[in-house]
């Protein structure tokens, strides 16, 4: 009995370690539904900016972690061999504009709640710089 009860054991803490990465990618998903949940809410109407903005900013921080865990775990289980793929997420939902400006301001104010107002004016006067650079007339 001793026996069945140690095998099952072993065998549940076993699913559990190899299922940990499939445990992370799911809750990396489910906090970038939350992100985009976040920004259709705001856009609708339904969520003031700054409330919007703190949600998207705990979504994408809870995403990160989860996707810096999912990535060490399947690198472990790869030996190494594991990659990140970096894309950018369309913010717009169905029914509005990818370059609506509103996104943007989105963005822009969960990037101040995050920082702060010091450090928010340097990132955009370093991004401006860069802009400048390029050639780009697009401002932040």
């Amino acid at each position: 009995m001793i026996a069945l009860v140690a095998a099952v054991v072993i065998a549940l803490l076993l699913s559990m370690w190899v299922g940990r990465p499939l445990l992370a990618k799911y809750l990396a998903s489910r906090s970038m539904s939350r992100a985009h949940t976040a920004v259709a809410d705001y856009l609708a109407g339904r969520s003031p900016l700054d409330s919007a903005a703190q949600r998207w900013n705990h979504a994408m921080t809870d995403w990160s972690e989860y996707q810096h865990t999912y990535f060490e775990l399947t690198a472990a289980y790869s030996n190494g061999q594991s990659w990140a793929r970096i894309t950018d997420s369309p913010w717009a939902p169905a029914g509005y504009r990818a370059d609506d400006p509103r996104i943007q301001e989105l963005m822009d104010r969960a990037l101040l709640l995050q920082v702060g107002p010091a450090q928010y004016e340097q990132i955009k006067q370093s991004l401006r710089q860069r802009r400048g650079q390029d050639g780009s007339t697009r401002q932040p």
